[in-house]
């Protein structure tokens, strides 16, 4: 089931610890890591001595798995942080929430998914960040809750 948020960007209303996902209104287990390809020809290459032996993604960007979650973006109203309709994005309520961050929160009762600014007094105010957003920053007030900070984004791209 997913919630609608004020900024055009939608996410799933309910949270799935690290270790599943909802994609689509399917469930998908993350994958523990994936062993890279290596063909060697010749002598091998000191260029290669950094690579490890496995690549995982999933632990390079969770970086507090029991505090972290996983959500679906709908929309482009963060467009300018390079958040795109159709993202994965995992939420870190372990992180530290500073200006210019990306950050889930409810306010007045409803989910937002927006960039937090600090104006010149220190309050905190949440944009979007979008060309094509009409949309007025909305100030923090004693009601507004922090789920947490975007810790990373991942895109499918096309292939076809």
């Amino acid at each position: 089931m997913a919630q609608h948020i004020t900024s055009g960007i939608e996410i799933l209303s309910t949270a799935r610890p690290i270790g599943e996902a909802t994609v689509h209104g399917r469930m998908v287990k993350q994958p523990a890591g994936a062993a890279p390809s290596r063909q060697p020809t010749g002598f091998p290459s000191p260029a290669t001595d950094h690579l490890e032996d496995v690549i995982d993604p999933v632990g390079w960007i969770v970086r507090h798995p029991g505090a972290s979650f996983w959500f679906v973006v709908e929309g482009d109203g963060l467009k300018g942080q390079g958040i795109l309709d159709g993202d994965l994005i995992v939420v870190d309520r372990a992180g530290t929430l500073r200006s210019g961050r990306v950050a889930v929160c409810v306010h007045d009762g409803m989910f937002l998914l927006k960039l937090v600014k600090r104006d010149s007094t220190g309050r905190p105010w949440l944009f979007s960040d979008s060309p094509e957003s009409r949309e007025r920053p909305i100030p923090f007030n004693e009601g507004t809750i922090v789920e947490g900070v975007i810790a990373g984004v991942v895109r499918r791209c096309p292939i076809g």
